[in-house]
């Protein structure tokens, strides 16, 4: 006859599994080691039993529609008599969706910000997506002017001549915050060109030696005035002829 578990047995049972071996366990509770895989598969198969929640009503539907854009999910489970989960559960379901609010702030934000600079770079800066971007501007009918000129600073201006004979369009947009047609189309309106594989000056030269190996690539691209590959290939190249140096006097050391 199979003797029964005691609630004291299965506690102590459960506790032991943690970090005790099914033979050790057997040992301890006087069970054979079959008879305790046996429990512990029983105990391990059986699955909480959520509790049943009533259906929803319609008019609990009709508030939960009217409420879920404005309110937080926890202040509709209060009103309705619900949990927070079981009203973003729903609200899911039916495919409901917040609406937030613009602000005066937002408006200015955008206004500002919307000619000139990615829009993608607006939406992260105001939390919103970017088709909520677009959608605005076009509601408050800003565009996009197709080469920004009027609105390019002194500043932005001077560090657009130091750096686009060497740099690279799409980091000078990057750096400036604003579109790679906007850059290309200010650098040829005041006459600026790339420079084609420049050569290293012996100042550049004397500066990187100073530099390397104690400073990033990006700090001295940044010293240097010249584009990070740039730089990022003259450092491969002379750990290649290093290489080779140490290789040929491991060679004439040998002989």
């Amino acid at each position: 006859m199979v003797k029964p578990w005691s609630d004291d047995e299965v506690k102590l049972l459960k506790k032991l599994a943690r970090n005790k071996t099914k033979r050790e366990i057997a040992g301890i509770l006087g069970r054979s080691t079959r008879a305790v895989e046996k429990k512990l598969s029983i105990i391990r198969s059986k699955k909480v039993q959520r509790p049943a929640f009533p259906p929803w009503s319609k008019t609990e539907i009709k508030i939960l529609k009217r409420l879920f854009p404005f309110k937080t999910a926890r202040q509709i489970a209060e009103q309705i008599g619900r949990s927070a989960l079981g009203v973003e559960r729903k609200a899911q379901l039916l495919g409901l969706k917040k609406v937030y609010p613009w602000r005066e702030s937002d408006f200015k934000l955008i206004r500002k910000l919307y000619p000139h600079r990615k829009s993608q770079d607006i939406a992260n800066k105001l939390g919103r997506s970017l088709a909520a971007v677009y959608r605005k501007a076009h509601l408050m009918g800003l565009k996009k002017p197709l080469f920004s000129q009027s609105s390019w600073s002194e500043k932005e201006v001077e560090l657009l001549k130091k750096l686009f004979p060497r740099h690279r369009t799409k980091e000078l947009a990057d750096k400036l915050g604003r579109t790679f047609a906007s850059v290309a189309q200010k650098a040829h309106s005041i006459g600026l060109k790339k420079l084609n594989n420049p050569r290293w000056t012996e100042e550049e030269k004397k500066l990187f030696k100073k530099l390397f190996p104690h400073s990033k690539p990006e700090k001295i691209a940044e010293k240097l005035v010249r584009p990070l590959s740039s730089v990022k290939t003259r450092i491969y190249r002379m750990r290649q002829r290093q290489r080779a140096e140490k290789g040929r006097t491991s060679l004439k050391r040998k002989k």
